[in-house]
């Protein structure tokens, strides 16, 4: 080890103790929480004092079945879920893995190295599982939800205690309206720190999303073509009955005229949105050391968790 790098060392450890000396005096009702990030701080504040998250939690509670969304969140699990698998392998290749997650917390599928998916299964940092804020209290994916940019909790700013060997990146995806979350990406890894490079593909698979978001919100929601609401729909029904019923009366008023044209009763079929086109880059993170990477979905974390 070079002499930069020992230095490096001794003060990421020494930075370690100083937040991990803040956390034992905070979740005692001490204030003194110097050292603390600001954003760690203020998740701290409301994971003790609004959400009374324990900090001795030892694992992540089970997600609700539940939760009503549109149709423009599934499309946007869905392209998160496609990018996620593509770079499971290089996520693997450092020893993390990739989570994608929906606007409550619940994790919808997980990619990554095998042994750190079979260390987050114990912490159930897994799909099935909900990884919420007020759920279990500082980590990447539930603060990110509550925050307008990217974010990194690094072992002990965790809130609860059993997390604490954990670093995680993530960023959310927001309606470009209502500014409401619709997903969060998460990549994390145990024992270790995340590649730089990391940051980046965050960052540029969530304004991918963005786009797509933005896209659809530019053409009115239904892929550039107009769709007819309800109300309208009946008021061209209405005007057709009334057509015919006019051409009805002025045939059988005079038997030679004809209409030229038979009235339209059924509506046009709705525009269908067009396919994205744009398909995902592979980025490199960097590393080499060949460890295996694989793809689980809810069902597949569901049969790992029984099996513990």
């Amino acid at each position: 080890m070079s002499g930069v790098q020992r230095l490096e060392s001794v003060s990421r450890n020494a930075n370690e103790a100083a937040v991990y000396g803040a956390w034992e005096r905070f979740v005692h009702g001490e204030n003194d929480i110097r050292g603390v990030r600001p954003e760690v701080a203020i998740s701290w504040h409301r994971c003790r004092d609004q959400y009374r998250v324990d900090p001795y939690l030892t694992e992540a509670p089970m997600a609700v079945a539940e939760v009503a969304h549109p149709l423009e969140h599934d499309v946007i699990f869905v392209d998160l879920g496609f990018r996620a698998a593509a770079m499971a392998h290089e996520v693997a290749n450092f020893g993390g893995i990739v989570t994608v997650a929906d606007a409550a917390g619940r994790v919808l599928a997980e990619w990554g190295d095998k042994e750190t998916c079979s260390i987050a299964a114990g912490a159930s940092l897994a799909p099935w599982f909900c990884w919420s804020e007020r759920a279990v209290g500082t980590n990447g994916m539930g603060t990110a939800l509550g925050t307008h940019h990217l974010v990194v909790i690094r072992r002990e700013e965790h809130w609860c205690q059993a997390f604490h060997d954990w670093t995680c990146m993530a960023v959310a995806v927001r309606d470009v309206v209502s500014k409401e979350p619709i997903a969060v990406l998460n990549i994390s890894c145990w024992r270790s720190d995340l590649p730089a490079s990391a940051r980046g593909w965050l960052a540029n698979v969530a304004d991918h999303a963005q786009s797509v978001l933005r896209t659809r919100a530019r053409d009115g929601g239904t892929g550039g073509h107009a769709a007819p609401s309800e109300r309208s729909l009946a008021d061209r029904s209405v005007a057709d009955r009334s057509a015919a019923d006019g051409a009805d009366a002025l045939s059988a008023r005079n038997p030679t005229i004809t209409p030229a044209v038979a009235p339209i009763r059924t509506p046009p079929l709705l525009g269908m949105p067009r396919p994205a086109k744009q398909a995902a880059a592979p980025v490199n993170f960097g590393t080499s050391d060949g460890m295996g990477g694989d793809g689980s979905t809810m069902a597949g974390s569901a049969r790992r968790n029984s099996g513990n």
